[in-house]
Protein backbone atom coordinates (compact mmCIF):
# COMPACT_ATOMS: atom_id res chain seq x y z
CA UNK A 1 0.00 0.00 0.00
CA UNK A 2 0.57 3.71 -0.64
CA UNK A 3 0.23 6.59 2.02
CA UNK A 4 -0.29 9.83 0.52
CA UNK A 5 -2.11 12.95 2.15
CA UNK A 6 -3.58 11.05 4.94
CA UNK A 7 -5.00 8.41 3.31
CA UNK A 8 -3.58 4.62 2.04
CA UNK A 9 -3.92 3.81 -1.99
CA UNK A 10 -3.22 0.22 -4.01
CA UNK A 11 0.10 0.66 -5.04
CA UNK A 12 0.25 1.67 -9.02
CA UNK A 13 1.62 3.44 -10.94
CA UNK A 14 2.08 6.84 -11.12
CA UNK A 15 2.58 6.80 -7.16
CA UNK A 16 0.37 9.40 -5.69
CA UNK A 17 2.72 11.85 -4.44
CA UNK A 18 4.77 11.56 -7.42
CA UNK A 19 5.72 13.59 -10.09
CA UNK A 20 5.92 11.68 -14.10
CA UNK A 21 3.13 9.59 -15.52
CA UNK A 22 6.01 6.47 -16.27
CA UNK A 23 6.61 4.05 -13.81
CA UNK A 24 9.76 5.06 -11.08
CA UNK A 25 11.73 2.61 -8.61
CA UNK A 26 9.18 2.61 -5.83
CA UNK A 27 6.87 -0.23 -7.30
CA UNK A 28 9.11 -2.84 -8.13
CA UNK A 29 10.94 -1.84 -4.38
CA UNK A 30 7.61 -2.61 -2.46
CA UNK A 31 7.62 -6.25 -4.18
CA UNK A 32 11.11 -6.62 -3.50
CA UNK A 33 10.87 -6.08 -0.16
CA UNK A 34 8.26 -8.04 0.13
CA UNK A 35 9.90 -11.26 -1.17
CA UNK A 36 13.03 -10.39 0.72
CA UNK A 37 10.97 -10.28 3.95
CA UNK A 38 7.75 -11.63 3.44
CA UNK A 39 6.66 -11.79 7.45
CA UNK A 40 6.72 -7.88 7.44
CA UNK A 41 3.82 -5.16 5.36
CA UNK A 42 5.25 -2.40 3.87
CA UNK A 43 3.61 0.93 3.11
CA UNK A 44 5.15 3.64 0.91
CA UNK A 45 4.82 7.36 1.88
CA UNK A 46 5.99 8.57 -0.99
CA UNK A 47 6.73 12.37 -1.76
CA UNK A 48 9.32 13.44 -5.37
CA UNK A 49 9.30 16.08 -7.90
CA UNK A 50 11.49 15.73 -11.03
CA UNK A 51 13.90 18.08 -11.84
CA UNK A 52 14.25 19.33 -8.22
CA UNK A 53 17.57 20.66 -5.97
CA UNK A 54 17.77 19.86 -2.28
CA UNK A 55 17.37 23.88 -1.86
CA UNK A 56 14.16 23.68 -3.40
CA UNK A 57 13.42 21.11 0.10
CA UNK A 58 15.14 22.44 2.54
CA UNK A 59 14.87 26.60 2.07
CA UNK A 60 12.39 28.07 4.29
CA UNK A 61 9.27 29.54 2.72
CA UNK A 62 10.06 27.69 -0.54
CA UNK A 63 6.82 25.43 -1.87
CA UNK A 64 8.62 22.11 -1.80
CA UNK A 65 9.56 23.09 1.52
CA UNK A 66 6.28 23.44 2.58
CA UNK A 67 5.08 20.51 0.97
CA UNK A 68 7.44 18.41 2.73
CA UNK A 69 6.84 19.90 6.10
CA UNK A 70 3.04 18.85 5.51
CA UNK A 71 3.93 15.54 4.20
CA UNK A 72 5.73 14.53 7.52
CA UNK A 73 3.12 15.88 9.52
CA UNK A 74 0.69 13.75 7.72
CA UNK A 75 3.32 10.44 7.99
CA UNK A 76 3.74 11.44 11.98
CA UNK A 77 -0.10 11.88 12.77
CA UNK A 78 -0.76 8.70 10.67
CA UNK A 79 0.83 6.61 13.99
CA UNK A 80 2.38 4.39 10.99
CA UNK A 81 5.87 2.89 11.68
CA UNK A 82 8.30 5.24 10.35
CA UNK A 83 11.30 2.47 9.90
CA UNK A 84 13.68 4.56 7.35
CA UNK A 85 13.63 7.27 5.18
CA UNK A 86 14.81 7.36 1.59
CA UNK A 87 16.59 10.45 0.05
CA UNK A 88 16.56 9.52 -3.76
CA UNK A 89 17.92 12.76 -5.29
CA UNK A 90 21.10 14.88 -6.87
CA UNK A 91 21.03 14.78 -10.44
CA UNK A 92 19.75 18.32 -10.56
CA UNK A 93 22.37 19.70 -8.23
CA UNK A 94 25.04 17.91 -10.33
CA UNK A 95 23.76 19.52 -13.63
CA UNK A 96 23.85 23.16 -11.28
CA UNK A 97 27.34 22.30 -10.09
CA UNK A 98 26.40 22.61 -6.65
CA UNK A 99 29.23 22.13 -3.97
CA UNK A 100 29.92 19.49 -1.41
CA UNK A 101 30.15 22.05 1.25
CA UNK A 102 26.25 23.79 0.35
CA UNK A 103 25.21 19.67 -0.19
CA UNK A 104 26.50 18.60 2.56
CA UNK A 105 24.97 21.51 4.67
CA UNK A 106 21.75 21.02 3.23
CA UNK A 107 21.69 17.79 3.81
CA UNK A 108 22.35 18.28 7.69
CA UNK A 109 19.34 20.46 7.63
CA UNK A 110 16.99 17.42 6.01
CA UNK A 111 17.77 15.60 8.58
CA UNK A 112 16.71 18.92 11.40
CA UNK A 113 13.80 19.00 9.52
CA UNK A 114 12.97 15.30 9.59
CA UNK A 115 13.76 15.66 13.66
CA UNK A 116 11.44 18.67 13.78
CA UNK A 117 8.48 17.04 12.87
CA UNK A 118 9.22 14.13 15.71
CA UNK A 119 10.53 11.72 13.03
CA UNK A 120 13.74 9.63 14.15
CA UNK A 121 13.66 7.11 11.48
CA UNK A 122 17.32 6.81 9.87
CA UNK A 123 17.80 8.69 6.50
CA UNK A 124 19.51 6.61 3.78
CA UNK A 125 21.20 8.79 1.08
CA UNK A 126 21.45 7.57 -2.57
CA UNK A 127 24.22 8.57 -4.60
CA UNK A 128 21.84 9.17 -7.69
CA UNK A 129 23.38 12.05 -9.51
CA UNK A 130 24.45 10.02 -13.14
CA UNK A 131 23.31 11.97 -16.17
CA UNK A 132 24.51 11.57 -19.45
CA UNK A 133 27.69 10.04 -18.79
CA UNK A 134 28.70 12.19 -16.00
CA UNK A 135 28.53 11.69 -12.22
CA UNK A 136 29.35 14.33 -9.25
CA UNK A 137 31.95 13.29 -7.37
CA UNK A 138 31.60 16.48 -5.25
CA UNK A 139 27.69 15.23 -4.25
CA UNK A 140 29.55 11.89 -3.65
CA UNK A 141 31.90 13.75 -1.13
CA UNK A 142 29.03 15.49 0.40
CA UNK A 143 27.24 12.05 1.14
CA UNK A 144 30.34 10.63 2.31
CA UNK A 145 31.42 13.57 4.83
CA UNK A 146 27.47 13.87 6.20
CA UNK A 147 26.84 9.95 7.03
CA UNK A 148 30.93 10.72 9.40
CA UNK A 149 29.11 13.65 11.25
CA UNK A 150 25.87 12.15 11.68
CA UNK A 151 25.33 8.38 12.28
CA UNK A 152 21.42 9.05 11.81
CA UNK A 153 22.34 9.52 7.86
CA UNK A 154 23.29 6.75 6.14
CA UNK A 155 25.02 5.58 2.93
CA UNK A 156 21.87 4.52 0.21
CA UNK A 157 21.57 2.74 -3.05
CA UNK A 158 24.40 3.97 -5.11
CA UNK A 159 22.14 4.14 -8.42
CA UNK A 160 25.50 6.26 -10.13
CA UNK A 161 27.07 2.69 -10.70
CA UNK A 162 23.99 2.02 -13.22
CA UNK A 163 25.04 3.53 -16.26
CA UNK A 164 23.33 4.21 -19.52
CA UNK A 165 22.29 0.49 -20.69
CA UNK A 166 19.84 0.96 -18.10
CA UNK A 167 18.34 4.81 -19.20
CA UNK A 168 16.34 5.57 -21.68
CA UNK A 169 17.81 8.59 -22.00
CA UNK A 170 21.01 8.42 -20.52
CA UNK A 171 20.05 9.97 -17.28
CA UNK A 172 16.25 8.69 -15.94
CA UNK A 173 16.04 5.17 -15.64
CA UNK A 174 14.06 2.78 -17.84
CA UNK A 175 11.53 0.01 -16.92
CA UNK A 176 14.93 -2.57 -16.26
CA UNK A 177 16.91 0.23 -15.17
CA UNK A 178 14.10 1.14 -12.12
CA UNK A 179 13.79 -2.99 -11.24
CA UNK A 180 17.49 -2.39 -10.86
CA UNK A 181 17.78 0.30 -9.10
CA UNK A 182 14.90 -1.12 -6.38
CA UNK A 183 17.03 -4.22 -6.05
CA UNK A 184 20.21 -2.27 -4.59
CA UNK A 185 17.97 -0.56 -2.13
CA UNK A 186 16.42 -3.55 -1.10
CA UNK A 187 19.54 -4.97 -0.72
CA UNK A 188 20.38 -1.82 1.30
CA UNK A 189 17.30 -1.64 3.76
CA UNK A 190 16.94 -5.39 4.29
CA UNK A 191 20.90 -5.97 5.39
CA UNK A 192 20.19 -2.99 7.78
CA UNK A 193 16.93 -4.16 9.36
CA UNK A 194 18.12 -7.90 10.15
CA UNK A 195 21.42 -6.24 11.44
CA UNK A 196 19.18 -4.19 13.45
CA UNK A 197 17.02 -7.27 14.52
CA UNK A 198 19.81 -9.03 15.70
CA UNK A 199 21.11 -6.20 17.95
CA UNK A 200 17.69 -6.86 20.32
CA UNK A 201 18.08 -8.94 23.09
Amino acid sequence: PVFYDGKCYLTREPLPGTTGSGGSIWSSLLSQLQMVIPNKTFVLAPLAVGNTRIQDWVKSGGELHSRLLEHLQLVKSSHLKVSAIIWQQGEADAIAGTAAADYKRDLMTLRQIINAAGINAPVFIAKSTYCHGVSSPAIHRAIEAAIIIDRSLMAGADTDTLGKEFRYDDCHFSQLGAVQAAGLWSVRLANYWKNEARKVP
